[in-house]
């Protein structure tokens, strides 16, 4: 419990006094204009140029502020640290509809909520405009690495049907032992908004924690204008565990000048979490906001004036090392990025405008490229016939001549009720109508959009009001789909309101241009309960179709429901298999993979295999008809005799088609009992303790900084083959960038994944038995870009273990590749 002291009392007090004179004032001084300004006269606009002593009193943008301390030439903002409290905020500015998130949005827009990417290696994400850093050097410790392969796209926990960009930065307290992340978008960004939900970690993902890092969202001009005036950068930088002066959690937002001239506002807290951070930016100011509160404001010279990329990335502060000598990891993740060219806009609208895309399945958008040039069609001129009615009303919007559009959408609300295409530059005016009968009293608001392959552009919302509805026992329907993304079977379902006057009810169907009722209904007329009716749709060929219900009445008045509309992606239809071989060329030992399309009304599969003049079945399975996935299916050949071998496979359905698939020759050499084939390659890897990058081990590349870190002390990691082969060579390459020697290195294959039976050692240079398993004969070795090649008996195996314990420079352990022949 606080107890007051005289100094609080007398705090208190004049507090007290000021608040008291300012209802007093706001009382009786007349309120003319609109209430934003009430009480602003009674105190004088700041200045920057007057000095104010402590508990001055003045009013800035639309708000009352009073000095805590004396000050000058300091703008009142309500920051953390900043001179002025505000004693009476300014009148919120109300949003636009909420029924409308899209009427926030801007012609050029650029928005990503990384859904359609696998790897930092899609060609998706680089047509994009991606790049992914692969480089050495700064910023960072000396000797750090920025690799592809800490950049990935991973399952949202929280929703399984989402990806997030995941960043991760790795260390082990040596420069030449860090790897750093960073994704930039192209250099596009200027003047606008931007906003990113982005996850900040506090600690590690693994390992010790208290390292200097720095996870970030940021923009930036190139480096090779780092010293002049046309430089620009904007930053979101969080450090959880300290940094630059701070020795505690802290969010620093940065607007540059130049590469040495800077102006920035400290937030010292805890960001661990999601946040919402936004960036307006205008061409006099720049302002920072995290969950919706502004956290900085800065003006002047630090505004930018050139166009910048727009970037993630996760890197550690120069030598400063707080997590000792062990591997650890910090990881960031991304949920979405959204900017609008040129439009300031708060950060709960660029949330509505992201939320808006994600209802509608729009995972990515980029018409900023194109707006220089083109910033997509005119807007249409939309207009209502009868803005103030009683339930009847047409909706028309014009395209003016010579427009690029090539299509017009309608919303009301949020909602679709009309989509037609447009005759793009048609030297015409071309006019579309949306008509409206029967609604019930209220407020509607309408927009059209115009679309082109450069963007889309909105009309202004016009605003309708129905009062005293004439029709208002004649109330439209609402209709409804199980499943607006199918395969062609579907249940639309129509639903007539209660205490209505329709005593018909019709269907349509538009697929192609035409139009069908599909549903004809008599409805009982003013039944106290909501009537319901079904139209059931099967086996529909791929297509869009759009739906609308009418209800009439015995008067002839009609009321029409909003357009459905379904998209078919494919019908089940027979489908032909596909077959493909591991090795086509081999010593007996190969794998045949039959592969039968998504969408498909086959019930069984056959593998056929021809040897010589003699064809038999190896493979018989059922199939799941018209399954929404691949169905995959393997036959192992497994010593197989020297010859020549052919594959095909057949589909059949229940009324006998088949189809089949291709054929594959696969050639079996002398059974010399080896393999020529890698057949570790992409396979996957597990060890002993956490291990990341895992799957760089089995990836082809042996770059030396192309490696996985498997902690300390003896441990191993295992290759599963898949299978079991016939073996006898094995390659493998630890970090060699210093041609350093690494101990106890033991090699076993076995077919037991726990190497408890069946094991054979084909190498071991652990000649003092420290690792238990006896003394070894083999010599250890420099690492060298070569790798270490190891040569035995043919065995046969599946499973790959490899041991290490440190090197004779540090206690880690690392690997880059690793080939089984």
């Amino acid at each position: 419990m606080r107890i007051f002291n005289s100094r609080h009392r007398a705090s208190f007090e004049k507090v007290f006094t000021l608040l008291m004179i300012v209802c007093l004032i706001t009382t009786v001084i007349p309120l003319a204009g609109n209430a934003d300004t009430a009480g602003a006269a009674a105190y004088p606009e700041w200045n920057a140029t007057t000095a104010y002593p402590a508990n001055s009193i003045v009013t800035h943008n639309r708000a009352t502020w009073q000095a805590k301390w004396y000050t000058v030439n300091e703008e009142p903002v309500d920051v953390l640290g900043n001179a002025w409290t505000c004693i009476i905020p300014a009148p919120p500015i109300p949003p636009a509809p909420a029924e409308n998130p899209g009427g926030y949005d801007s012609p050029a827009v650029f928005f990503d909520d990384f859904n359609m990417y696998s790897t930092s290696s899609d060609q998706s994400l680089i047509d994009f405009g991606y790049e992914v850093s692969d480089r050495t050097g700064g910023p960072g410790p000396g000797g750090c690495v920025w690799s592809k392969n800490n950049v990935s796209f991973v399952p949202n926990p929280e929703k399984s049907s989402d990806k997030l960009l995941r960043l991760t930065a790795t260390t082990n307290g040596q420069g030449n032992n860090t790897v750093q992340a960073e994704l930039l978008a192209p250099r596009q960004f200027l003047y606008g908004t931007y906003s990113a939900r982005v996850k900040f970690s506090d600690a590690p993902a693994y390992g010790a924690d208290g390292d200097q890092v720095v996870q970030t969202f940021y923009t930036i001009s190139p480096y090779t204008l780092a010293n002049s005036t046309d430089y620009g950068e904007m930053d979101f930088e969080y450090l959880p565990n300290g940094g630059w002066g701070k020795d505690t959690s802290t969010m620093w937002n940065t607007t540059w000048d130049t590469g040495s001239d800077r102006v920035t506002q400290a937030t010292s807290q805890s960001f661990n979490g999601w946040y919402i951070c936004s960036i307006q930016c205008s061409s006099s100011e720049v302002k920072y906001y995290i969950n919706g509160s502004l956290v900085a404001s800065h003006s002047g010279k630090y505004v930018p004036t050139t166009p910048m990329f727009l970037s993630f990335n996760e890197w550690f502060i120069d030598g400063v090392w707080a997590g000792g000598s062990s591997q650890r990891a910090y990881i960031q993740d991304v949920d979405w990025v959204y900017y609008a060219k040129d439009k300031l806009m708060t950060p709960a609208q660029t949330e509505a405008n992201v939320n808006y895309y994600r209802n509608n399945s729009v995972s990515r958008k980029d018409t900023v490229k194109n707006s220089a040039a083109n910033n997509g069609p005119k807007a249409a001129i939309l207009s209502a016939d009868n803005p103030v009615n009683s339930g009847s009303y047409t909706i028309t919007a014009k395209v003016l001549p010579n427009s690029a559009a090539t299509s017009i959408n309608i919303y009301e609300g949020s909602s679709r009720v009309l989509t037609q295409a447009v005759s793009p530059n048609s030297s015409q005016e071309q006019t579309f109508t949306y008509n409206v009968n029967g609604k019930g009293n209220g407020i509607y608001s309408y927009r059209a959009d115009l679309s082109n392959s450069s963007g889309t552009t909105q009309s202004t919302t016009t605003t309708v009001q129905v009062t005293q509805s004439s029709g208002s026992t004649l109330l439209p329907a609402s209709i409804g789909v199980d499943n607006a993304n199918n395969t062609g079977n579907y249940t639309v379902t129509v639903t007539a309101p209660a205490n209505n006057s329709a005593t018909s009810l019709k269907l349509y169907e538009t697929a192609g241009g035409t139009t069908n009722a599909v549903l004809s209904k008599t409805i009982t007329p003013n039944s106290p309960a909501v009537q319901t009716f079904t139209y059931t749709a099967a086996n529909k060929p791929a297509g869009t179709y759009t739906y609308r219900a009418e209800l009439s009445n015995p008067g002839g008045n009609t009321a029409q429901s909003t357009n459905l509309t379904v998209t078919v992606t494919s019908a089940p239809v027979l489908r032909a298999p596909a077959v493909s071989a591991d090795s086509t060329n081999n010593t007996g030992n190969y794998n045949i993979t039959v592969s039968v399309p998504a969408y498909n009304s086959a019930t069984g599969v056959k593998l056929f295999e021809t040897a010589g003049n003699a064809t038999s079945t190896v493979l018989d399975k059922p199939l799941a008809v018209n399954s929404s996935t691949v169905q995959t299916f393997s036959f192992p050949a497994a010593g197989k005799a020297q010859g020549t071998y052919t594959y095909r496979a057949e589909v059949a359905d229940t009324a006998g088609n088949t189809l089949q698939s291709n054929t594959v020759t696969v050639t079996v050499n002398q059974n010399t009992g080896g393999n020529t084939d890698n057949v570790a390659l992409g396979k996957s890897v597990t060890s002993s303790t956490y291990i990341a990058n895992s799957s760089v081990i089995t990836d082809a590349d042996k770059a030396t900084y192309n490696l996985a870190g498997v902690g300390e002390g003896l441990q191993w990691i295992q290759i599963d083959l898949g299978r079991s082969y016939n073996i006898n060579t094995i390659k493998q390459w630890h970090y060699y960038g210093d041609g350093r020697q690494y101990h106890d290195v033991i090699v076993k294959v076995s077919n037991d994944p726990d190497f408890k039976t069946g094991v054979t050692t084909v190498f071991n240079n652990d000649n003092d038995n420290s690792a238990g398993f006896g003394a070894g004969t083999d010599s250890e070795y420099s690492e060298s870009s070569s790798g270490k090649t190891i040569n035995f008996n043919t065995v046969n195996a599946r499973y790959v273990r490899l041991y290490v314990n440190g090197n004779n420079v540090n206690p880690y352990n690392h690997f880059v590749e690793v080939e089984v022949y």
